[in-house]
């Protein structure tokens, strides 16, 4: 699946260079960094890490699309790839009551069983059918090893600082909605709510190529324990036209 995805984006890079190449006959033209009615496309790939227990980081990477009314405005969306990585220093003695395959332990049922030794075979019988549908009914835990994928889509504004024919400083905002395959972390959700604050540098190379650079924060979940908030960055080459 992560090697299928990587081709992907690989093919997406491939495809807008190719588009800047057919374009070489005005490439020599005056144009001036993002004017009104610019349309940019950004193939991207990114990590941030998270601050929480039970996830280390993910991996980000795909698509961002910016619409300029201006030189100075914007407007982004984003479709993004996650690929998360689990704390690798998790053990089954560091995982908490709702992280358990049993909800109670098998070294605690054997001190249970000679305890109902002054009761009858029935109630003996009733406590061990209990014991057994509690467990049955704990949520598993994924593998240290195991793979968790998702996709977060975001949408929002996008301000450029004092912009030049070489490029520009900016600010992007947006909020959304992040979607996973699995629990992440353990909190039986599936689904997220999204927000992303970045700062980044937009460093013209051509009049159609431009390389980019982010840096921020964003978040994944609500406000609580199982939020999923983290930093990082990512790099994307930009097509203009």
């Amino acid at each position: 699946m992560v090697v299928f995805r990587f081709r992907a984006v690989i093919i997406l890079v491939a495809a807008v260079m190719l588009v800047g190449f057919l374009s070489a006959s005005d490439a020599h033209a005056e144009k001036k960094y993002h004017v009104s009615q610019d349309f940019q496309v950004e193939p991207t790939v990114g990590g941030y890490w998270i601050f929480h227990n039970d996830v280390d980081a993910y991996l980000a990477y795909g698509l961002t699309f910016d619409y300029y009314f201006n030189e100075f405005w914007g407007l982004e969306v984003e479709a993004l790839a996650l690929e998360f990585f689990m704390n690798s220093e998790l053990d089954s003695g560091q995982k908490n009551f709702f992280r358990t395959y049993e909800t109670i332990p098998t070294s605690i049922v054997s001190v249970l069983a000679p305890a109902s030794a002054g009761y009858t075979n029935a109630q003996r019988s009733l406590l061990t059918e209990y014991i057994t549908a509690l467990n049955s009914s704990a949520m598993p835990v994924p593998k240290r090893d195991e793979q968790i994928s998702g996709y977060n889509f975001t949408i929002g504004p996008r301000f450029n600082f004092f912009p030049t024919e070489m490029g520009g400083l900016f600010l992007a905002m947006g909020v959304g909605a992040a979607f996973t395959d699995q629990e992440v972390p353990y909190s039986g959700q599936t689904s997220f709510f999204s927000f992303k604050t970045e700062i980044g540098q937009d460093l013209r190379i051509t009049d159609h190529f431009s390389f980019l650079i982010r840096m921020g924060y964003r978040h994944l979940g609500g406000f609580d324990s199982k939020q999923l908030g983290g930093v990082g960055g990512s790099v994307g080459l930009g097509y203009t036209f």
